[in-house]
C-alpha cells in the first residue's frame, strides 16, 4: 500500500494492510542491506493524544517485520484489527549490516465506515 508524504492513512478494523516501509533513501554510511526489524505500537483515542498506551498485539500481525526487496532496504508489517475512533503511532526498527539503527513511524487512524 502507498501511504502520503506524512505517512498517515485511515483503515477500517476489519481490514488487514501489508505496508512496506522504504529505507533506501537514508541507508547509512557503510550499509547495504537491513539484516533485522522491529515493530511496536501505541494508541489513544482521537482527539487525546497523551493517554497512550501499548497497541503492538492489537494492530500488528507481528512485532518482526519481513525484511523484502532485491535490496533489502524495505520492512514489511501487516496492520490488522485496531478499535473504532482510535489513533495508532506504529514505529519501526531496522539494523543495518554495518551495525547502524533507523526507525521510522506510520501513523494508523481507526474508523468504522
Amino acid at each position: 500500500m502507498a501511504i502520503d508524504r506524512r505517512k498517515q492513512f485511515t483503515k477500517q478494523p476489519s481490514e488487514k494492510i501489508p505496508i512496506d516501509i522504504d529505507f533506501g533513501r537514508e541507508i547509512p554510511p557503510g550499509a547495504n542491506e537491513i539484516v533485522s526489524a522491529t515493530a511496536s505500537a501505541v494508541k489513544w483515542p482521537r482527539r487525546q493524544p497523551t493517554n497512550k498506551t501499548p497497541a503492538t498485539v492489537e494492530i500488528l500481525l507481528s512485532a518482526i517485520p519481513v525484511i523484502v526487496g532485491v535490496s533489502k532496504v524495505k520492512a514489511r508489517i501487516m496492520v490488522i484489527g485496531g478499535t473504532n475512533d482510535y489513533e495508532y503511532q506504529i514505529t519501526v526498527n531496522v539494523f543495518w549490516n554495518n551495525g547502524a539503527e533507523l526507525e521510522d513511524e506510520v501513523y494508523v487512524r481507526v474508523r468504522e465506515e
